[in-house]
């Protein structure tokens, strides 16, 4: 057993917890290392930084006409399933029905009249052209001398009269045609604006706060629910620069949810704020975590992430084997035969950590 002195310990106190657990390197406590370089093997700590999840999307559904709120489909707690998609607010629609019935009777008054318009310039058509065939065949005549000049005249002049009214039927027929696009248009417009008495919200969400009750008046942009993605939830941490170094030299970070058995679940590193806080000269980072891995898909979940970084003392590890006590001291073997006293300030299974004063750079150590 080795003693360790208390004067060996130091004390810190930080808003995160260090848990002193000295990451042993991944040796075969069999072989006997014949040889052991101190500064080749720096000692770690364990740092545990807690944090709490979050919903990645917030939306707040809001009102897009005004009128009297008529239903609301959910609860607080409650998810968005299919049936409430289209409509998880309805707001009375009684005077964008009768609009709607009103765009419809004038597109079929518009198609009716396009169609009569048709019609009449089909008529006008087949009249100028028998007029204007009849005008040929009497200026013939008048040209053989079998017909009076008065007569062709009379005749050439209705037909031009028919191919006018021709020309004015083709431009009535256009009109009607154009009237039919405007109702049709008028018609769309009239059930977009019946839709939007049928506020929607995204599938499969959740409804965290609920701004209003059936029978309240709203206008348009009154915000009436509040609904959060809960399929990747946000755990938001601020870290130094040296936790962000070791969160980002883990492949495949694991965080433990304290409050639910420790249950684990991996993360991965979303954002990193590109803004430096120079208080206290932390990063803002994001996690991503997969709400089907949480202990519950919401916000508010406390998560402790934990990950080794370098020992603030700068301590190093070596063998136990290599420390041999003598009196209140411990001692440690150069290769070259010197003895050297350091201070041992932890323990952990077959290492100790000691602190770097005692052993020069380089320093080679044996049993």
């Amino acid at each position: 057993m080795i003693r360790i002195p208390f004067s060996g310990f130091v004390v810190a106190h930080a808003l995160t917890t260090l848990v002193l657990l000295s990451l042993v390197p991944v040796l075969s406590a069999v072989e006997q290392p014949a040889t052991w370089k101190p500064h080749d093997h720096p000692a770690s700590i364990e740092r545990s930084i807690t944090g709490f999840t979050r919903p990645r999307r917030v939306v707040m559904v809001a009102a897009e006409v005004p009128g009297r709120v008529t239903a609301v489909a959910l609860d607080v707690g409650q998810r968005v399933g299919p049936e409430q998609v289209a409509a998880i607010v309805t707001i009375d629609d009684t005077q964008a029905v009768i609009a709607r019935d009103q765009a419809v009777a004038a597109l079929t008054a518009s198609e009716q009249a396009s169609r009569a318009a048709a019609l009449a310039g089909q008529a006008a058509e087949a009249d100028a052209g028998l007029r204007g065939r009849t005008a040929a065949r009497t200026k013939n005549l008048a040209d053989q001398g079998k017909l009076s000049v008065e007569e062709a005249d009379t005749t050439a002049t209705a037909a031009e009269l028919a191919r006018i009214e021709a020309e004015r039927a083709k431009v009535t027929e256009s009109q009607a045609s154009t009237a039919v696009i405007q109702a049709r248009l008028d018609l769309a417009r009239a059930n977009d604006h019946l839709s939007r008495h049928r506020v929607p919200a995204p599938g499969g969400w959740l409804v965290a706060q609920r701004l209003v009750e059936p029978g309240t008046m709203v206008a348009a942009g009154t915000p009436l629910l509040r609904v959060i993605d809960t399929t990747t939830l946000v755990v938001e941490l601020h870290l130094t620069s040296d936790e962000l170094a070791a969160l980002r030299a883990q492949a495949m970070p694991i965080v433990r949810f304290p409050r639910h058995g420790d249950r684990r679940a991996s993360v991965t590193l979303a954002r990193i704020d590109p803004e430096f806080d120079p208080l206290t000269r932390k990063h803002r980072v994001e996690l991503d975590l997969a709400g089907d891995a949480a202990p519950e898909p919401i916000g508010g979940l406390e998560v402790a992430l934990s990950f080794p970084v370098p020992d603030p003392s700068g301590a190093l590890l070596i063998p136990a084997s290599f420390i041999r006590t003598v009196g209140e001291r411990q001692r440690v073997s150069t290769s070259d035969g010197k003895e050297l006293v350091v201070t041992v300030i932890r323990q952990a299974g077959d290492y100790v950590a000691v602190l770097p004063s005692a052993l020069p750079v380089g320093v080679e150590l044996k049993p």
